[in-house]
């Protein structure tokens, strides 16, 4: 409902699009923290409601959730996720926290 009042009033008359930015905003924070949705979809929000909005283009978007670090912290996750599950984690202790293994 905030985010619906958020839209209609003017926080600057000459750029719709921080009113529509802020509006986003609200709901995803409104969405975040009631886990009315899971938090993965609240967070592709911004790629779907940016560009119908026409806040941001689609391609601008999602070149920042599509770079290089993004996947290659995904690969890496899916390997360790595989290797546990293949067990072989277990052989090398990589399954173990690393500050349990500090202490």
């Amino acid at each position: 409902m905030l985010s619906i009042i958020l839209m209609s009033v003017p926080l600057d008359d000459r750029n719709y699009k921080i009113n529509r930015t802020a509006s986003i905003a609200v709901l995803m924070t409104s969405f975040w923290v009631t886990e009315v949705v899971p938090l993965a979809v609240t967070a592709m929000f911004p790629v779907v409601l940016f560009p119908l909005f026409g806040v941001a283009s689609g391609k601008l978007i999602a070149g920042q959730y599509y770079n290089d670090i993004v996947f290659l912290l995904i690969g890496g996750s899916l390997i360790a996720e595989v290797s546990v599950n293949a067990g072989a984690a277990q052989h090398v202790d990589v399954h173990h926290p690393i500050p349990i293994r500090t202490l």
